[in-house]
């Protein structure tokens, strides 16, 4: 489905991971759901899509956000301790023919506005807390666009908890909606790159209290040039927060002690 101009030029690319013990590997090394709905799950279109599935089903390892559009606009949902947390994954970057329909597998696509809506509210009604992961925005860039935060906004209003955004390869700040707050990018994890800029991630531990969302604590992560993530100590990890509190500046939060907070 994508263009070969752009594929030639390096502008664009298509991936496959070959390899069928990957989704084994990542539930041993502890990921417990993997959010499918981004801008390369249909580079080997359906037959591709079909295999991910059938790997990930077979590693006993939940996915979100891929599939005929019912499975893909479901919400993952666990218990614990008595609450019910709901994960959603979408994309609002879909290149043609990779949002899925009744009919044909694809991603979760926020390209219609009133499917990212109608899914959160879906999940609203079936548990206490609901978290929007999505695939948003451009990429290698520290400043968000008009639609990430038209977006933003959107799923808050529909229900969100908290809003986990991808895509740019690079940190970007984050904002409250409200009460829920948006991380517009978090980087890369596990992947390699020569920039600086591209090897600084985060991770964040969203702490749930019976009122709602009590805490979004900041873990700093540093990834090798090849592509090993790692928990970023001392003078890194103070450096890593850091500039994601600058990329916050714009906004109506800030980083302090390790969390996230209104400002």
């Amino acid at each position: 489905y994508k263009r070969r101009a752009e594929v030639a030029a390096g502008r664009d690319y298509i991936l496959r991971a070959r390899d069928p013990a990957i989704p084994g590997h990542m539930k041993e090394a502890g990921v417990g759901l993997v959010g499918l709905a981004n801008n390369h799950m249909m580079d080997y279109a359906a037959a591709g899509l079909r295999d991910t599935l059938r790997a990930f089903r077979e590693a006993g390892l939940p996915v979100v956000g891929a599939g005929l559009k019912p499975d893909a606009e479901r919400a993952f949902i666990f218990e614990k301790r008595g609450r019910r947390i709901a994960l959603l994954a979408f994309s609002d970057v879909v290149p043609p023919n990779y949002g899925a329909t009744e009919f044909r597998p694809g991603i979760a696509s926020s390209k219609d506005d009133r499917d990212l809506v109608e899914a959160i509210r879906r999940a609203r009604r079936r548990a206490d807390f609901v978290v929007l992961m999505i695939h948003w925005g451009g990429q290698g860039r520290h400043l968000i666009t008009p639609r990430q935060r038209q977006l933003a906004r959107l799923a808050a209003e529909a229900g969100c908890d908290a809003v986990v955004g991808m895509h740019p390869h690079v940190l970007q700040g984050a904002e409250y909606v409200g009460h829920a707050p948006v991380f517009y990018s978090l980087g890369n994890f596990a992947f390699p790159s020569r920039r600086a800029a591209a090897r600084e991630s985060l991770l964040v531990r969203l702490v749930f209290g019976r009122a709602g969302l009590q805490r979004a604590e900041l873990v700093p992560v540093e990834i090798s040039p090849g592509g090993l993530p790692s928990v970023a100590e001392g003078e890194k990890g103070s450096e890593i927060l850091s500039h994601f509190d600058g990329f916050c500046g714009m906004f109506n939060s800030s980083v302090q002690e390790g969390a996230l907070v209104p400002s």
